[in-house]
């Protein structure tokens, strides 16, 4: 299965990435421009594309323990399968990394998308980030953030071939195939680049 992997260091703490993923699972904000609205539907979130497509996203998983969210749109890029995560990794210093993996079939899909997610990803990172000059919740210390495993409550406020892209602020991206044995505003889909989704 072809798979897009990004990943990036964020500047704000756990608690208050993890806040943002939580919102934009249910809708709340919008960090892709190329989406002029969103709503939320029972389990799916309902993307509206500046021309008045809209793209129906699957909520699959929403994990605050593990800080994990995943999604699935049927059809997307006339794929076959498409699943995708966004998840916080949390280092023992307090270090947070925001990573994003979409799984397509056919394999091709991914290294034909790769380019138009890694725009999308560089405005995920942006929008996190800012979230945390006005979130109360960043101004704890990341090493105070629970890890995966220990109580965690945040608030309610607010393949036979894998394509990976490695992705780090102020470096410049790398690709390579792998082979182996994704403001209260409306909002827009993780993957949809540029024409259908984020």
């Amino acid at each position: 299965m072809g798979s897009i992997h990004y990943e990036a260091k964020l500047d704000v703490p756990a608690d208050v990435a993890w806040d943002y993923l939580d919102r934009f699972a249910r809708a709340e904000v919008l960090p892709f421009s190329s989406a002029a609205a969103a709503r939320r539907e029972g389990e799916y979130r309902v993307v509206t594309m500046p021309g008045g497509f809209e793209v129906r996203e699957r909520i699959v998983t929403v994990d605050q323990a593990r800080r994990r969210t995943s999604y699935t749109i049927t059809g997307l890029n006339d794929a076959e399968h498409h699943h995708a995560e966004m998840r916080l990794d949390v280092a023992p210093d307090g270090a947070v990394t925001l990573v994003w993996v979409t799984d397509y079939l056919p394999h091709d899909l991914a290294h034909q998308r790769a380019a138009a997610y890694a725009a999308l990803f560089d405005e995920l990172v942006a929008a996190v980030n800012k979230h945390g000059q006005s979130n109360p919740l960043s101004r704890t210390d990341p090493a105070d953030s629970p890890q995966p495993g220990q109580p965690h409550q945040p608030p309610r406020s607010h393949s036979p071939c894998a394509f990976r892209v490695a992705h780090r602020r102020a470096r410049p991206r790398t690709c390579q195939n792998v082979v182996p044995s994704g403001r209260r505003l409306p909002q827009t889909p993780h993957d949809q680049p540029f024409s259908g989704r984020a």
